[in-house]
């Protein structure tokens, strides 16, 4: 059985970060593994895979076999791009990966998340929203994705707090969307349930 703290030393010990805490990691882990609805599970924004490796284990860990789908053009959102100078973090998400040998889980699309739903089906289970903090940019994915998440299916969404836009964004969209429903609130995790 996997111990979650152990697992993160692991990770750390191997240079493996990403920009969640770890309350906020073990509720995206718990949420994979005992979430029954079956579909794909949907990441939009992987950074260096620190995220997308907890999806794959998760789904690893849980009963069904679902696809994990991450999206990004790994040049980082609008607000790391200065930091990055340039350079792409897709050579460090796919050692992170390999590392952590759930590469053969995932199933990358290096684009942006706007063109990406073009090549998405209605089967989702689980999307993970943590992508541009940019209010039209929340605002689009909001409109394409959600609509692909089946009934009782969860939507995840990092950031959520004031300092970002994609709280407005997303207050905004649960406010003309009776569909959804919060959950939980884990520190700027969100969880959503699609009624």
């Amino acid at each position: 059985m996997l111990n979650f703290h152990e697992y993160l030393k692991y990770l750390k010990k191997n240079k493996v970060f990403g920009m969640m805490t770890e309350d906020e990691l073990q509720a995206l882990l718990l949420c994979v593994m005992n979430h029954d609805v079956d579909g794909d599970i949907v990441e939009i924004g992987a950074w260096a895979g620190l995220s997308t490796i907890l999806l794959a284990m998760g789904e690893t860990l849980s009963r069904l076999h679902r696809r994990v789908i991450t999206i990004d053009h790994f040049k980082g959102s609008l607000e790391h791009q200065a930091m990055l100078k340039g350079k792409s973090t897709y050579s460090m998400f796919m050692r992170n990966i390999s590392l952590c040998k759930v590469k053969d889980k995932i199933k990358v699309l290096q684009m942006d998340s706007q063109e990406a739903h073009k090549l998405l089906d209605q089967q989702i289970s689980i999307l993970f929203l943590d992508g541009s903090h940019m209010y039209p940019h929340v605002k689009k994915e909001l409109k394409y994705y959600p609509e692909k998440v089946k009934k009782n299916g969860l939507i995840l969404i990092h950031d959520y707090e004031p300092q970002w836009q994609t709280k407005i964004a997303v207050d905004e969209w649960i406010q003309e969307n009776e569909e959804y429903e919060k959950v939980v609130l884990i520190n700027t995790l969100l969880i959503v349930r699609k009624k």
